[in-house]
């Protein structure tokens, strides 16, 4: 499994005479990434300021966000960004930490399960992870959204395989731990060489997307 962390948290945020936090954060693309890297590093960009947006909601700050700039070196980028304060600079640092998961999971009773959702649903983990999806395609166009989760080679077949198994049956899919959409497996689904997604709103979609393509294809890292 890909470890997606980041390094020397609030230790290293600096204040500003004007009492302002700056951090800079290097954005390294991996091999599998490298053909799409204007999109990862644009999707990045996004991903940040609505991370921003986040921790300054749960502190009740707005306009958190003074600035945010991107220099790119080749496959690599330092994202430098200016925030109102070094607590949220901390609280920034410590929620970009967590690693990256994709996880698809069985519904199964509760006393069978690795994950309990709202105490009354569980779900048991597959093995089919972010080590098996290669992209997320988008079409936001209209009000609501399709994401089209596309796999590797061998995360297609073990799709096929995991599908064909469990037909009938509810599958979560779960982002750092966190129930982010539930589908029932149809016949249909077995053969598809991608999981179809159908999102009620359109930006989610995008939030979506961005979301997961950044955390299978990115390191980010603190600077010193």
């Amino acid at each position: 499994m890909r470890i997606r962390t980041i390094t020397a948290l609030a230790a290293l945020v600096f204040l500003t005479a004007c009492g302002t936090s700056k951090q800079a954060y290097t954005v390294t693309i991996d091999e599998a990434g490298a053909a799409r890297a204007d999109e990862l590093f644009a999707a990045a960009m996004r991903m940040f300021e609505r991370r921003v947006e986040a921790v300054g909601g749960q502190q009740g700050t707005a306009d958190a966000l003074k600035e945010i700039t991107l220099d790119r070196n080749g496959n690599e980028a330092t994202i430098r960004i200016t925030l109102t304060s070094a607590d949220l600079a901390a609280a920034l640092a410590d929620d970009l930490q967590q690693a990256f998961t994709f996880r698809l999971m069985e519904q199964v009773p509760v006393d069978e399960a690795d994950i309990v959702v709202a105490e009354t649903e569980g779900f048991r983990a597959l093995p089919l992870t972010e080590e098996d999806v290669a992209w997320i395609n988008v079409d936001a166009s209209g009000e609501s959204g399709n994401a089209s989760v596309t796999f590797t080679s061998e995360g297609e077949q073990r799709k096929h395989e995991l599908f064909a198994e469990h037909t009938g049956t509810y599958i979560g899919l779960f982002i750092r731990g966190m129930p982010v959409y539930k589908f029932l497996v149809e016949e249909n689904d077995v053969n598809a060489p991608t999981l179809l997604m159908n999102i009620p709103n359109s930006e989610l979609a995008r939030v979506f997307a961005d979301d997961v393509n950044v955390g299978l294809h990115t390191q980010i890292t603190l600077q010193d």
